[in-house]
């Protein structure tokens, strides 16, 4: 294949690694590449490499002609952030690692240009057993989404420590799955962690691997500009797709525990995460057709204990108020954690003292776990996976410019069956 001759504007990716730092032992053979962080006009490609020190070499394909090199980090991960890309192309690209023949393939589409009507799909869902081989990623994959999102528990190592090593390691067996990396080799990866990925089962701000998780992330993922900055920060970021915006927070390394007393110091989010979220949906009004609320957590269910956002019912009635007060009519969120399909057009999810909140809420798991229900009542129902029976979410948003945007969830099974459906129209903004 011809190597692309495209002026593209490359810099090395910082990593930023925890103080305990160890080198990978040499592997056998390279894994993945996957991609993230894509935009218009942007990427950033990641590899896992025969060891750690080395150089690498990536080269674009088209008939034009551009390769680029970087150096891999003390854990064998090299990073490539593309930048000059044209917006809705599809990029292959092929790794070379230094010393070794082999070569490592890719794809990834970049996505339509911010604040232009633009239609898209994309795929969603959690809950995977570490290393799953399931054919439901061969089946996300065939359906050709622009990118796919990883709600939460990506893996179930549950780590209790600050050990970097282990989140490494957990993370190289993922990447490692012939179904996954297949489906992130020509598939965008966008990654939210929730508790049994970021430490273990319900955990919070209080989780020993926190700093750990953390600096793994940023170390393997390809990720967007966190809005915290880098190092030892939580991990919750943004994106936009045409006239769409996607608000990815992370609801468990700045979360007071469930078991506090509820009130207006008791949070998912953390202060600083809040404010941030608030401010992204303000400009979202003036801005985006669509905002999609990324949670790893259940929205809806009523007042309680346990791990969703039901034992946190004042900061979830001050976000209600909040979207009630600035009139934000076009909010929808993913959410994670139930092993379940089940979607609400916002019959349910009103939380606004008063009512005037109505956020549709879409499920979507799960990939390869046992099921579960939690929450609801949701307006259309739920659908628990069979044993063995993965699901995802698929949705399609369609931006009619004046005419406002649709949004059409499937809830479907490894074999894209269709479990549930909603249509939702919103209206321009």
């Amino acid at each position: 294949m011809a190597a692309m001759r495209l002026s593209l504007c490359i810099s090395l990716y910082a990593v930023v690694l925890t103080p305990v730092l160890c080198s990978t032992p040499a592997r056998d053979k390279a894994i993945g590449p996957w991609s993230g962080g894509v935009t218009e006009d942007s990427a950033i490609v990641k590899a896992l490499l025969t060891k750690g020190g080395s150089d690498a070499v990536l080269a674009l394909e088209s008939g034009l002609g551009r390769s680029v090199a970087a150096r891999t980090d003390d854990a064998g991960v090299v990073a490539f952030p593309l930048q000059g890309l044209k917006p809705n192309t599809v990029y292959k690209y092929t790794i070379k690692e230094t010393g070794n023949n082999s070569l490592l393939e890719g794809a990834f589409r970049t996505f339509p240009i911010n604040g232009k009507a633009a239609s898209f799909q994309f795929a969603f869902g959690s809950c995977t057993v570490t290393g799953s081989t399931s054919t439901v990623f061969e089946t996300i994959q065939a359906t050709l989404p622009l990118f796919f999102i990883n709600t939460g528990d990506l893996h179930y190592e549950d780590i209790a420590v600050n050990d970097p090593k282990r989140f490494r390691e957990a993370l190289t067996r993922v990447f490692s799955s012939p179904t996954q990396s297949a489906l992130f080799r020509s598939v965008p990866l966008v990654y939210i962690w929730d508790d049994h990925d970021y430490g273990p089962n319900d955990s919070d701000a209080n989780a020993p691997g926190r700093s750990a998780a953390r600096s793994v992330y940023q170390e393997f993922i390809p990720h967007y500009p966190l809005a915290a900055g880098s190092g030892d920060v939580p991990i919750y970021q943004s994106f936009q797709v045409g006239r769409a915006l996607f608000l990815i927070t992370d609801l468990r390394s700045e979360r007071t525990p469930a078991s506090h007393p509820d009130g207006a110091e008791k949070s998912m989010m953390g202060k600083v995460q809040k404010d941030w979220f608030k401010r992204q949906l303000l400009d979202a009004k003036k801005s985006s057709a669509v905002i999609f609320f990324v949670s790893s957590v259940p929205w809806i269910g009523q007042p309680s204990g346990g791990d969703s956002w039901s034992a946190y019912p004042t900061e979830r009635a001050e976000i209600a108020n909040f979207v009630k007060e600035h009139g934000i009519k076009n909010l929808i969120i993913l959410a994670g954690d139930a092993h379940m399909l089940a979607a609400d057009d916002g019959s349910n999810s009103d939380y606004a003292d008063g009512g005037g909140a109505r956020i549709p809420v879409l499920h979507a798991g799960p990939l390869d776990r046992g099921y579960s229900l939690k929450g609801g009542p949701y307006s259309e129902g739920v659908y628990l996976a069979k044993k063995g029976e993965g699901c995802f979410g698929f949705v399609e948003v369609e931006d009619r410019r004046e005419q406002g945007v649709t949004v059409i969830y499937s809830g479907r099974n490894l074999r894209g069956e269709t479990k549930l459906r909603l249509t939702l129209n919103l209206p321009s903004q």
